[in-house]
């Protein structure tokens, strides 16, 4: 392992030495500007929220629930109309006996010139306070456009919401790679 350590070590000597000399202002990569800027959105209201059964409810051993595939949809309307109208998401849950849970599962919304696809994860206490993350990508005129969006609150009020809008992709979700 030391000899690939100093081999890298003598490769970029090389690399900087030669780089020092060859490169010019010019050859400098420039960093593109997105055509629409970030448009930061706050949700205002969240009505007719209806919610399905789920496929899979537990209780037991060493959790004190489990459920899977919870759904809910409800109409929401955000300080930006291409992320309003109708939101339909699907939760599943880890609740340990110290009452914290795992929440994490799948959502979309159908804004009016396409839709939001995506995930959403975070953590509730045993007093049903929680803090979600979702990243929604979109498609059809919000094709190439991603929206985040921060939640809190508590269960079953309707959260404080605050997202962001931008050009690009998400942001990625890679593993952690491991530490030597």
């Amino acid at each position: 392992m030391r000899s690939l350590r100093l081999s890298l070590v003598g490769v970029m000597a090389l690399v900087l030495a030669g780089g020092a000399v060859g490169v010019s202002a010019a050859d400098e990569v420039a960093v593109e500007e997105p055509a629409t800027p970030p448009v930061w959105v706050t949700l205002t209201e969240q009505t007719n929220c209806s919610e399905g059964s789920p496929p899979e409810y537990s209780i037991g051993q060493g959790q004190a629930k489990r459920i899977r595939g919870l759904s809910q949809t409800c109409d929401t309307t955000y300080t930006d109309p291409r992320v309003s109208g109708r939101s339909a998401y699907v939760l599943n849950e880890d609740c340990f006996e110290d009452g914290v849970c795992v929440v994490w599962g799948t959502g979309m919304l159908s804004g009016p010139d396409g839709n939001w696809t995506g995930w959403w994860h975070g953590i509730d206490d045993e007093d049903d306070n929680f803090n979600w993350y979702t990243v929604l990508t979109g498609t059809e005129a919000y094709e190439g456009m991603t929206f985040i969006i921060y939640s809190t609150g508590v269960w079953p009020e309707v959260p404080n919401e605050v997202g962001v809008i931008y050009e690009g992709d998400p942001p990625p979700v890679e593993p952690p790679s491991a530490v030597e």
